[in-house]
């Protein structure tokens, strides 16, 4: 069963969930906690990510380094930033009905046209 590689919270627990690429899956509950951190307010689980030098770090949903986004936010070991949270909550907010999740190649296709990247 797929569970959010975020907060660990299992299918059945949330509402929604959006697969990325590889076994990378952020539940809804965590896209909201992960905006209002985005927005400057306190979230329970991400933290805007400090550099360090040399660090590597980069936005596991499409492999932008930090110099290259607005926001970059960590949990868990995970880095997730302002530009895939945006594309997530667009992706909540086109279902009308019973979301059962987006696949990962419809997430990466979106991610492809919007931020003209690609996938290896």
């Amino acid at each position: 069963m797929d569970t959010c590689s975020f907060c660990q919270k299992l299918r059945n627990e949330v509402i929604a969930m959006v697969a990325g690429p590889g076994d990378l899956r952020i539940c809804d509950a965590c896209i909201r906690d992960a905006t209002r951190a985005i927005i400057g307010e306190t979230p329970s689980l991400f933290q805007s990510s400090s550099a360090s030098p040399g660090s590597p770090e980069c936005c596991n949903f499409y492999l932008k380094k930090r110099k290259k986004v607005w926001k970059l936010l960590t949990a868990r070991g995970l880095f997730v930033c302002n530009k895939c949270i945006g594309l997530c909550n667009d992706l909540l907010a086109e279902e009308d009905e019973d979301w059962s999740g987006a696949p990962a190649a419809a997430v990466l296709e979106k991610l492809n046209k919007q931020h003209k990247i690609s996938f290896f």
